[in-house]
């Protein structure tokens, strides 16, 4: 180790500059007789500080440092300096404070004036874009704050939300909307000014509609100018369609006015064409945070049109489902043509393939799109085998663990009550083909157990919720029974070991089944269901459940 007192060598560099009008004069190092202190005393030989003080001072009284800087250098210097005081005094959170109390100071008196209001928006929508959004995040705590500033401001003061449009559909504020929304790498600056365009389309929505019709074209343009290549920070982007579309009926037929859904249907299915007989996305895994916004905004769309068009059955005394993840229209919108393409056109299968497709991303399925779905299934038997197919393809593709979303879905459109409820059933557990859930059963029990098991368990849950797919499911008791004693036989071959508990047949990636609570309680729901049926099993089931 180390002593704690050391000696230490330092080291420093003195640089000479020549002129370019003459030669220069460089003085002579002095000796060691030479140096001497003010005083006139001889300074001791090897001391380098002081004689590079006397080589400093032999200088300057020949002459050689009496020139004074460049202009323009100096200049530089002086402006750099000027702006290094301004940055600290500006970027800091008392002058912030001070800014949004004089934001705000328009609507704190006991008159409110128009030129008053605009004044301060004028001062907010300048201070954001170009000092509060580009500081550092230690320095945007009040982030809330200016957005309920300026929502207080739009609403106070039409001239203001007037300016505010105005704005940033011309050329000037353009300037802001790329950099901001889309370009931006910090993802609460892209969300928050997000949230003021929303504000403002909100206040539009009540006031004036279509003054905000040139700021929705201008967004829309962005999409295939701009989005596409920068879909990595496109998430606030596509939330604005969404929030917005949330805000009721009228504002969904705002959107479709201004061909929102073709717009975004076109960036959704552009790119390599899909095999029309597969199931697939030309999208990545990684990108579904920024496309979900995308789904979301387009279901909610969907969910206020009027598809009794595409019904191809009368629903007698049944009733249509009621959305809950949306206020439920009390009057449905004329669905569109670009809105037609994909219910019961040529881009339905496309369209249906990439939303089946995100729900393989997560275990809970998006409300909103789930409810999309029941919507155009409802008495459209075209629409139900069309969904129906690209289930059952990504049950049989998809990894085990990331079937929960698929099932989930399948369950509910499967309990959907309409004339068209056993034609889905029957598609989905006995099939055509070969391709229910029976066929992939019998299919993949000896190869996937685990992809087998949790069709077990998605088909005991259906019926226990469900009184006509309980009912279905005992129509075909051969299939049914295969299943059941397949169960048995895996649980036989398995021991329970407490220390795994942890151990789940959903959410591993292991294709071997694993015996565990959850398995021991869907093999007795589907020994009860069987016994509906066959009483005479029940001793056989009974059995097995002693087993440790």
């Amino acid at each position: 180790s180390f002593p704690e007192t050391r000696v230490r060598y330092w080291s420093a560099y003195l640089l000479f500059y020549e002129r370019q009008d003459g030669r220069p004069v460089v003085p002579k190092s002095p000796t060691g007789k030479d140096v001497r202190k003010p005083n006139g005393r001889s300074l001791p030989r090897g001391d380098s500080l002081s004689q590079l003080a006397a080589l400093i001072q032999a200088g300057e009284q020949q002459g050689l440092f009496q020139s004074s800087m460049p202009p323009d250098l100096q200049q530089e210097v002086h402006t750099q300096n000027l702006r290094f005081m301004l940055n600290k005094d500006i970027y800091s959170t008392q002058y912030f404070s001070f800014i949004k109390r004089l934001v705000c100071c328009p609507l704190q008196g006991d008159v409110v004036t128009e030129a008053g209001v605009v004044a301060g928006m004028k001062l907010a929508l300048h201070f954001l874009c170009n000092t509060y959004f580009t500081t550092k995040g230690a320095l945007r705590a009040e982030v809330h704050s200016w957005v309920d500033s300026v929502k207080a401001l739009l609403q106070a003061s039409s001239q203001a939300c007037t300016f505010l449009v105005n704005f940033v559909s011309q050329q000037e504020g353009t300037l802001y909307i790329r950099p901001l929304l889309l370009e931006c790498p910090t993802r609460d600056v892209r969300i928050t000014f997000a949230s003021l365009i929303h504000a403002v389309l909100e206040v539009c929505l009540k006031r004036n509609i279509s003054l905000c019709d040139s700021l929705l074209q201008l967004l829309l343009n962005m999409v295939n100018q701009y989005v596409s290549s920068n879909l990595r920070n496109s998430d606030a982007f596509f939330s604005l369609f969404h929030e917005y579309g949330r805000l009721g009926t009228r504002a969904c037929e705002h959107l479709l006015t201004q061909n929102m859904f073709s717009c975004l249907v076109g960036l959704l299915l552009a790119g390599p064409q899909l095999q029309q007989s597969t199931a697939g996305s030309k999208w990545t895994p990684g990108e579904i945070p920024e496309l979900l916004p995308l789904h979301l905004a387009l279901a909610t769309a969907v969910l206020h049109c009027d598809l009794s068009y595409a019904r191809t059955d009368d629903p007698g005394e049944t009733l249509p489902p009621r959305p809950t993840s949306i206020v439920a229209p009390e009057q449905y919108i004329k669905t569109p043509v670009a809105v037609q393409a994909c219910i019961s056109g040529e881009q339905a299968r496309a369209y249906v393939n990439e939303v089946v497709w995100v729900f393989t991303q997560g275990s809970t399925p998006p409300s909103s799109m789930v409810e999309m779905l029941l919507h155009c299934c409802y008495c459209n038997r075209h629409f139900s085998l069309l969904l129906l197919a690209s289930l059952k393809q990504y049950i049989r593709t998809t990894a085990t663990s990331e079937l929960r979303g698929l099932l989930t879905t399948l369950q509910e459109v499967l309990m959907l009550e309409d004339p068209l409820q056993t034609a889905r059933l029957d598609s989905v557990i006995k099939g055509t083909n070969n391709d229910g859930l029976i066929g992939l059963m019998r299919g993949s029990h000896t190869s996937d157990s685990t992809r087998t098991y949790q069709c077990v368990k998605f088909l005991v849950h259906l019926a226990n919720k469900s009184q006509p797919a309980k009912e279905y499911l005992l129509e075909v008791s051969s299939g049914w029974k295969w299943a059941v004693s397949w169960l048995q036989r895996k649980m036989q071959e398995h021991q329970y070991r407490p220390q795994q508990s942890n151990v789940s047949n959903e959410l591993s990636s292991s294709r071997s089944f694993q015996r565990t609570m959850s398995a021991q309680s869907t093999l007795a729901e589907a020994t009860a269901l069987l016994s509906e049926l066959q009483p005479d099993s029940v001793s056989q089931v009974d059995d097995q459940l002693d087993l440790d």
